[in-house]
């Protein structure tokens, strides 16, 4: 089952919303990287609050999400861009822990396409869990009042978020925010429907056609390249006499790329004129 995204919006009032499921990619990702269940759960809940965050987003950019040592969580960082395209990690020691213990800061950063400049909005982590980082995030950064419910576990993660429309007033009739803070689930269903809007006691539209989400790494052997010529051709011929070769995993997906003697000198040779005209 693909990733699967879907707009939401309450008729008559200035509120909307999204609903996310991530689908098969996500297990798959959990499976190859041999996350236990508490790692699962947290990298989880971060990485299907990305694609609801950047619904807002009216141009195409990348939004990222990165906490650090937050006590026994070393890092933590989900990105997600407009075009669907998710991906994220989590490095930790311990394979159980309790999230109302770590501390630190939540730093979550817009960067828009073409442009070199970037936007951040960062938060303590005060609350139990990531849907409690995010909506003090909006009511800080955004001043948008948002609640989200993001589930997540070694099989499926979900994400459901409501927020008010900026600018166009307060919701009449209904208490949203209330609806929201008395959904308590383990785990949300794979796609929305008629059990959402009674769940919440509200008419819920749930848009038809919803978008794809992906999990994919954009990683790839050039822009590894461009990493190890950064690192300058003295460095990494350091690293090949002592190891034999210049081996680079992607910390997001698992991919190593290795470079042995001939190819690692070759990323500092200029091309040569015939080289350069063909």
């Amino acid at each position: 089952m693909k990733g699967r995204l879907w707009s939401l919006s309450l008729p008559d009032q200035p509120v909307r919303g999204a609903f996310v499921s991530l689908g098969d990619d996500w297990a798959e990702l959990v499976a190859s990287r041999a996350y236990s269940a508490d790692q699962a759960g947290l990298l989880g809940q971060v990485m299907v609050a990305m694609p609801l965050l950047a619904t807002h987003l009216k141009n195409p950019a990348r939004m990222s999400l990165q906490i650090s040592q937050a006590g026994e969580v070393k890092l933590l960082t989900a990105q997600a861009g407009t075009d669907g395209a998710l991906r994220g990690l989590i490095k930790s020691d311990a394979p159980s822990f309790d999230l109302g213990a770590l501390s630190g800061q939540l730093v979550v950063t817009l960067e828009p396409e073409n442009s070199n400049e970037k936007y951040q909005g960062i938060v303590a982590l005060d609350g139990d869990d990531p849907a409690a980082w995010l909506r003090r995030y909006f009511h800080q950064s955004e001043q948008v009042e948002t609640r989200l419910i993001l589930c997540a576990d070694e099989h499926g993660a979900q994400g459901l978020m409501l927020q008010a429309v900026p600018d166009q007033g307060e919701a009449e009739d209904v208490d949203w925010q209330a609806a929201m803070d008395a959904m308590a689930v383990d785990m949300l269903p794979d796609e929305p429907g008629e059990w959402l809007s009674v769940m919440l006691g509200m008419d819920l539209r749930v848009s038809e056609q919803p978008q794809t989400v992906r999990i994919h790494c954009p990683c790839n052997e050039s822009s590894v390249s461009r990493m190890l010529v950064g690192l300058g051709q003295d460095e990494v011929r350091s690293i090949v006499e002592e190891q034999g070769s210049v081996s680079v995993e992607c910390g997001f997906c698992g991919q190593e790329y290795r470079f042995d003697a001939a190819r690692a000198d070759a990323l500092f040779t200029p091309p040569s004129d015939d080289a350069a005209v063909h």
